[in-house]
């Protein structure tokens, strides 16, 4: 009779669930991401659907995952919060710190999903503020179907067909304005991407990021 081998997890993966002072935590001082902008909505989030998501700590109780939840909290005037402590190797703290946020970026929504469960979740709650989304993105999404007046720039686009560029307009939230900017050079930057007329830049770093979906 043959005996099973025992399986243990990998050092580096264990990992232990505590409720720890929040004051005990030790944010990254070398953390890459930005995230002033997003700590209300996680403020709202919390408060609505309570801390589901813990903050990541190393044994030393340095934050690897979790620093938009922790100004949240503080916020809130929590003090106390959940936290996974992970012995990971320290030589791949900050590469885990920073493939957790970059992970996060990379999937799509299913915009026709997402709608769908955005007007059940208006139907039933009422109140979609905790979900992080603007109201300009709200808006949008619950009337996918109203199409913009393009009509309105006609005139204009009829009058300089012998130009090779027409103007399309873009609404962005006021806020956001200034960050778009600095999005739409660092880009043109990485893509070597260059134009003396900005509004033309900005077009091609769109057509760039759109990639394959503008084709017919």
């Amino acid at each position: 009779m043959m005996r099973r081998r025992k399986t243990t997890t990998p050092t580096r993966y264990r990992m232990e669930l505590k409720m720890l002072p929040l004051a005990k935590l030790k944010p990254w001082k070398e953390n890459p991401r930005q995230n002033a902008s997003a700590v209300e909505a996680v403020r709202k989030s919390i408060q609505s659907f309570g801390f589901n998501v813990p903050i990541i700590c190393d044994n030393k109780l340095r934050i690897l995952a979790g620093h938009t939840r922790r100004k949240a909290a503080q916020r809130l005037g929590m003090k106390q919060v959940p936290v996974v402590m992970v012995a990971i190797n320290n030589s791949l703290c900050e590469a885990f710190a920073v493939a957790d946020n970059q992970t996060a970026l990379i999937a799509d929504w299913d915009m026709e999903h997402l709608t769908r469960i955005l007007k059940r979740l208006q139907t039933s709650t009422k109140n979609l503020d905790a979900l992080g989304f603007s109201p300009q993105q709200l808006e949008a999404l619950l009337a996918p179907g109203k199409e913009f007046p393009w009509e309105q720039f006609k005139c204009e686009n009829d009058m300089e067909v012998d130009k090779p560029y027409i103007l399309l307009p873009v609404k962005l939230p006021r806020e956001m304005a200034g960050k778009i900017k600095k999005a739409i050079k660092l880009f043109a930057s990485r893509s070597g991407i260059r134009n003396r007329d900005n509004a033309i830049l900005a077009g091609e770093v769109l057509i760039a990021a759109l990639g394959g979906w503008a084709e017919p």
